[in-house]
């Protein structure tokens, strides 16, 4: 459903009928913290393919990264590094997404991380 959405006509990425990075008057989300958030894979993939911001955060601040660490969404950590998320990024507490891989117990997103920020 979400690519069909997406794939009508006018919904090119230059169009101004859909903005893929506005956060929702309910919960403060945006698309990509939300499907982050709750490990929806296919759905991060689709929205990156079509140019989602993945540094846009949402409302209380927690970036798509910050959000699939915090629920501990390893292969979502993951992709989100792949494309550029930065590990440096934190959360309006100033915690790292590494600090938060770490307090909340998630070994995978840890191992992620780490294997990431070795050069």
């Amino acid at each position: 459903m979400c690519g069909f959405l997406l794939d009508l006509p006018g919904l090119e990425a230059d169009s101004h009928l859909v903005n893929i990075d506005q956060t929702d008057s309910l919960m403060g989300d945006t698309a990509l913290t939300v499907a982050s958030a709750n490990g929806r894979t296919e759905i991060i993939k689709l929205l990156l393919k079509r140019g989602v911001s993945i540094h846009t955060p949402n409302q209380l601040q927690m970036s798509p990264l910050i959000c699939a660490v915090r629920r501990g969404h390893w292969e979502i950590v993951d992709i989100l590094l792949f494309n550029h998320a930065s590990l440096e990024e934190t959360d309006r507490h100033g915690r790292t997404p590494l600090m938060l891989a770490a307090g909340e117990g998630h070994l995978a997103v840890l191992e992620v991380l780490l294997s990431k920020g070795r050069k």
